[in-house]
């Protein structure tokens, strides 16, 4: 009782105090220029990227400015900004978080390549070393917190998973078993010590350790953000212990606060509306499947969640739809023209609401069949810029390829055949994704005789991420318009790829670019 009681009184302090600050820190509409510089040793010549997101929501990267290391490892990047918010430092497939905020300069040390898996197409993450950071920066409030919400975790899984094994289907039977089956003839048995204490142990924990939180009030630099980061995260473990819907949803989301740019409240929401679109009655699913695939609207989305959430306002009806929307679109579960076309429709006046609905979308469509592929920048054996925008007018098969993979230039020997036949009818390109530039420079030397439209593709630090490569080789092939047919097309060597191609020249000479309605 005395920990409980503690708790409520700290947590109502702490909403208060939350508020006050809110309302003292209210940052001016005027971004702040933001300064991250540094050492990159290994990466000299390289450039290096700061990209930040919308909304952690939907996760859509902002692009913030680059630079180039120079020659002796050093770097710097500046940028505006108008919030806290965690960012990444970019070089090379290798990325590290950092939180910035507005007006201020950091100086880190960005690690070793050795530390990467640059096979990899995805980005390895990686962390950075701070240099010279004061004592109450927010970068190392959270990684004290994050170390320390780690050691309870590692300390009390024990706890965590007796808790889950009493509240199983299998051992509450159990238990109604041993009452129901009455033994005439007791004995003297062993005591079974799981089955004397049934209160759960993990939940008394987790008030333990949020208490000890917000009980020690460190400084930060921005004290706001540093709090709510530690609350939802603290909150995510009242969930994992079994608090009820209600009493969390009043706790935490009662006040329609959206931190959309804190990581924690992002996660500790997602966890909360967890599968709210899936595994409902009958009745509600149902009102669920109408409001998506014949409806196609977020008012009657949002109502149709309600009747089983604990969601009372409108504007978080608004955001679980969204959230949850974008978790089952790619899982396939409900039709994705459909969920396309909701969120294509949202307006609710809410500008924040329709913001993330419109960057889910976004994401959502990414790389898909009749995306716009952005423009992007490739560079030649001369080392000239290559655009998007300078082959407009021209179908193009892009083939990525490194000179590490085996069978990946393999596919280029065997495209270079192909190009014949298509020629004037679709580009061929081969485009090396090796890291070094060099490595691009000898392969063109050692086959001065392939006729083939090479170039490199490591000049475009995200180009992995606006091709959605995750292996090599990969192939794309995108129309006259410069839109993403076929995001993974058949590989030169696959038998498919002649009959692919002959679909493509004769729909391209008959018809005029699809639209959602030919998918």
């Amino acid at each position: 009782m005395c920990l409980s009681s503690c708790h409520r009184e700290w947590m109502s302090m702490y909403k208060i105090l939350l508020c006050l600050l809110s309302l003292l820190l209210t940052l001016s509409a005027g971004a702040e220029v933001t300064a991250v510089r540094g050492e990159a040793p290994g990466f000299e010549g390289r450039l290096v990227a700061v990209v930040g997101v919308q909304d952690e929501f939907s996760g859509k990267r902002v692009f913030l400015g680059q630079s180039e290391i120079d020659d002796s490892g050093f770097f710097e990047v500046k940028f505006e900004i108008t919030n806290t918010q965690r960012i990444y430092v970019h070089i090379q497939r290798m990325e590290a978080p950092l939180f910035v905020q507005p007006g201020k300069s950091y100086r880190v040390v960005f690690p070793k390549r050795e530390q990467a898996d640059f096979l990899r197409f995805d980005n390895t993450e990686v962390s950075l070393q701070l240099i010279e950071f004061p004592s109450d920066d927010i970068n190392l409030v959270i990684r004290k917190f994050n170390a320390d919400y780690a050691v309870f975790l590692r300390d009390h899984f024990y706890d965590f998973a007796i808790d889950e094994y009493r509240g199983a289907p299998e051992y509450l039977q159990y238990k109604r078993n041993k009452i129901d089956n009455i033994d005439l003839y007791p004995h003297q048995v062993a005591s079974d010590s799981l089955s004397q204490n049934l209160e759960k142990g993990f939940s008394k924990w987790v008030v333990s350790f949020e208490d000890s939180v917000l009980s020690s009030v460190q400084p930060s630099s921005d004290f706001e953000f540093a709090s709510a980061y530690k609350m939802y995260a603290c909150a995510e473990l009242h969930l994992l212990s079994g608090m009820g819907q209600d009493v969390f949803y009043k706790r935490y989301f009662e006040s329609e606060t959206i931190h959309q740019l804190n990581p924690a409240f992002a996660n500790c929401f997602r966890l909360f509306v967890r599968n709210c679109l899936v595994g409902q009655p009958s009745e509600i699913q149902s009102a669920i499947v109408k409001a998506i695939h014949v409806d196609r609207d977020l008012n009657s989305l949002s109502e149709s969640i309600s009747a089983s959430y604990s969601l009372s306002s409108k504007r978080m009806k608004w955001l679980a739809s969204i959230v949850s929307l974008k978790d089952v679109y790619h899982k396939r579960i409900f039709d994705v023209t459909s969920i396309e076309l909701l969120l294509a429709k949202v307006a609710t006046g809410d500008v924040l609401i329709d913001s993330i609905a419109s960057a889910s979308l976004y994401q959502m469509e990414r790389c898909s069949e009749g995306w716009q592929m952005q423009d992007f920048v490739f560079s030649n054996e001369n080392q000239e810029r290559w655009k998007l925008v300078d082959a407009e007018g021209t179908p193009i098969y892009f083939l990525f390829f490194a000179t590490w993979s085996p069978s990946s230039l393999i596919e280029v020997q065997v495209l270079n055949r192909w190009q014949e036949k298509f020629k004037g009818r679709v580009h061929m390109i081969a485009v090396c994704m090796d890291d070094d530039y060099k490595n691009y420079r000898r392969f063109l030397e050692d086959n001065l005789k392939l006729p083939l439209t090479v170039l490199f593709g490591n000049a475009e630090p995200f180009i992995h991420e606006k091709f959605n490569i995750k292996s090599i080789p990969h192939s794309t092939l995108l129309n006259a318009q410069g839109k993403i047919l076929i995001d993974h097309c058949p590989q030169p060597s696959d038998h498919l790829f002649e009959a692919t191609m002959m679909r493509f020249v004769e729909t391209e000479r008959t018809q005029s670019p699809r639209t959602w309605k030919g998918r």
